[in-house]
């Protein structure tokens, strides 16, 4: 997925239209998908939420008492541009 993320935002750069992901992913930063994303030109920002810090609603929620999760780990936002869409919604 990261792969076609990238290509997408080449293919925008090179039309010179604007493109801005965000990306929610685990805070793996050794993962291969996170060194990708976070050594490209087009980042313009990453954050790392703590596990502590956050938690989400289960999928299950229907099924379950208490709908919120605490998270079990990490959590990276990454943030990519283009550069059209950098000088127009700069982060």
């Amino acid at each position: 997925i990261s792969c076609h993320i990238l290509m997408l935002l080449d293919s925008a750069e090179a039309k010179r239209r604007p493109m801005t992901m965000v990306v929610v992913l685990p805070g793996w930063r050794d993962s291969e998908g996170w060194q990708l994303l976070g050594a490209s030109q087009y980042r313009r920002a990453d954050i790392l939420v703590a596990a502590v810090d956050h938690g989400f609603v289960d999928g299950a929620q229907h099924t379950r008492l208490a709908t919120f999760r605490q998270s079990p780990y990490d959590t990276s936002i990454i943030v990519l541009q283009t550069n059209s869409a950098a000088a127009a919604s700069p982060v």
